[in-house]
């Protein structure tokens, strides 16, 4: 095989495994919800709306502490379903194959414009995520994941983040659990349980009084 081949073969892989993510498609209308975070053992609430434009707002919060924190729960959920190609996401990248471990997984690495990241692919899902964002490099390994039939969400995952090149930057481990509701034509993550390394106390994020908005005028 070719180098150039090798890369052709790696890039559609992972594309496959990209496109294979679950996404809110180009209809969804955005929702309403009551946002409740447990945070430290403080208990943070709010009203939230994800409008049909994907902008986030976030109102009657108990506190300025909660109206960022939810806020930025929000808009996590938002960054992991919006719809966005693979060409506009990496088409300035550049695959190739790195090793393939026991249990199947590939690793993919990256060059061109991300250079330096890493991916590993297994049975059209991304199990793990090496990316650098703004000068933090952050890992992410799936556990588990459920299958929407359009498309996959994490369920388990692990998280912790570095500075490049230094490996006594690595933060502790975080454990993630979500959950999903399907609400008709579109799956909303109903509750995210975040446990660290070190830390008794688990943060706890729950959406309730989930209502899709009926249109998107």
């Amino acid at each position: 095989m070719t180098i150039t081949a090798e890369r052709i073969n790696a890039a559609f892989l992972f594309q496959a495994a990209y496109e294979n993510r679950y996404t809110w498609d180009a209809n969804f209308t955005g929702f309403t919800a009551t946002a409740h975070l447990n945070q430290n053992g403080i208990l943070h609430q709010a009203d939230v709306t994800i409008s049909p434009d994907l902008k986030v707002i976030v109102a009657k919060a108990n506190s300025s502490e909660a109206e960022k924190a939810i806020y930025g729960q929000m808009q996590e959920i938002v960054i992991h379903r919006v719809h966005r190609s693979f060409a506009d996401v990496h088409g300035k990248n550049e695959f190739s194959y790195g090793d393939t471990d026991e249990s199947g997984e590939v690793l993919i690495l990256v060059g061109g414009a991300s250079a330096g990241d890493r991916y590993k692919v297994k049975d059209k899902i991304v199990t793990m995520v090496h990316r650098q964002i703004h000068g933090t490099v952050v890992t992410i390994n799936v556990l588990s994941t459920f299958d929407t039939g359009k498309g996959y969400l994490p369920m388990d995952y692990t998280s912790f983040y570095s500075k490049p090149n230094d490996l006594d930057s690595i933060s502790p481990m975080q454990h993630h659990h979500d959950e999903y509701a399907d609400l008709g034509n579109y799956f909303i993550m109903t509750s995210r349980t975040v446990s660290t390394d070190g830390d008794a106390q688990p943060q706890e994020f729950k959406l309730t009084n989930i209502v899709l908005l009926s249109s998107k005028d």
